[in-house]
């Protein structure tokens, strides 16, 4: 038996998923006037209501892109362009955020020489800071390395303290917390479908309905999803969103969490792993990241691999590079720990065979 435990990277697909991917699938146009093609557009309206209804989010627009990157682009560069005569462009955003956030920051400054644009990370701001005009500021609900919980509160708090625009990337929500409910207070949120078993190359976004009149074109081309993102739309991916998601519901997740604790326990007694990031701290049901006592994380993989167990280290977004965690850099890990740090981020669509397979394998 196999055991896959980097579903934070990518998670295998839902048995629903896996069950429509044989099936007669949703090949045609959603823009079609013929029958195949409005039962794809009636198909398209039915997710939308369902992911809104799923996160209550009544008051937000859906848009379906390819994916987190891609929306993180959507909310900096529309921010950057909305027709707010602001004179200043401000970013927050953490540390142990998505690498894509600075990497977009960064090349959007390039992109864009003639605009004012500053940047800050969340951990240097002292609360005394004032903005000539609202900024937009990135924050992560769900850590995709530590597993770490962040309360969307905290961020509504931020909002609240200096008129900010936020954008709260939620990817690694489904499946790793129960509650999916968000705040309608915040402006936009993001997801990825790959992250809980829906197909590669999808995702979606809720944009504010009162910013959807100053946001931009993001993709030019057609009149598709309210003018934003022109282009045909990936049917049978945003369909997987909702089947990975029922399947969600189904999920026992305090069987789930109870399952990582035993392995934990296992990590501590059998390897003598005394380092288990964020123990104590409210963090994803199916994550744990550990610093093993002495081998570097590259070699115990191999070994792990060698007993068909699948792990990751360092961010999620890139599992399996051979690089310092920057991450647990951003939180005071030394060199050598970083280079020891394995994660371990579990499949909730797991029954108690496959968990029992798997701790006689550990």
């Amino acid at each position: 038996m196999d055991f896959y435990i980097d579903c934070n990277a990518t998670c295998p697909y839902s048995p629903q998923v896996k069950s429509f991917l044989g099936s007669d699938l949703f090949w045609a146009n959603s823009s079609s006037t013929h029958t195949p093609g409005q039962k794809t557009a009636k198909m398209i309206r039915e997710v939308k209501a369902y992911l809104s209804e799923t996160f209550k989010l009544p008051g937000h627009t859906l848009l379906f892109n390819s994916g987190s990157t891609e929306a993180i682009n959507f909310f900096a560069d529309g921010y950057l362009n909305r027709p707010s005569h602001q004179d200043e462009y401000t970013f927050l955003y953490s540390a142990i955020d998505h690498s894509a956030i600075e990497e977009t920051i960064i090349s959007l400054k390039k992109k864009y020489p003639h605009k004012k644009i500053t940047s800050h990370l969340l951990e240097d701001l002292t609360g005394s800071e004032e903005f000539t005009s609202p900024p937009l500021l990135f924050w992560t609900y769900i850590n995709n390395e530590t597993g770490k919980i962040n309360p969307l509160q905290e961020a509504l708090t931020l909002k609240d303290k200096y008129n900010a625009f936020i954008a709260v990337d939620a990817t690694q929500l489904p499946g790793r917390k129960k509650d999916l409910a968000l705040l309608s207070e915040l402006d936009g949120y993001f997801f990825s479908a790959h992250k809980f078993g829906g197909l590669k190359g999808v995702g979606f976004a809720f944009l504010h309905s009162s910013h959807t009149s100053s946001f931009p074109t993001h993709i030019f081309g057609s009149k598709a999803q309210k003018t934003f993102r022109g282009g045909t739309q990936n049917s049978d991916g945003i369909y997987s969103c909702k089947l990975a998601l029922q399947d969600i519901e189904h999920v026992d997740f305090d069987f789930l969490k109870q399952q990582r604790n035993e392995i934990e326990e296992i990590l501590k007694t059998k390897y003598g792993v005394t380092q288990i990031i964020h123990h104590n701290l409210e963090r994803a049901v199916n994550t744990t990241l550990f610093v093993h006592p002495s081998e570097i994380a590259q070699n115990f993989l191999v070994t792990l691999d060698m007993k068909s167990i699948y792990a990751g280290t360092g961010a999620a977004c890139q599992s399996g590079l051979n690089r310092p965690s920057r991450i647990l850099q951003a939180l005071h890990f030394s060199p050598e720990e970083q280079r020891r740090a394995i994660r371990f981020s579990y499949n909730p669509f797991w029954r108690k065979n496959e968990f029992n397979e798997l701790k006689k394998c550990l």
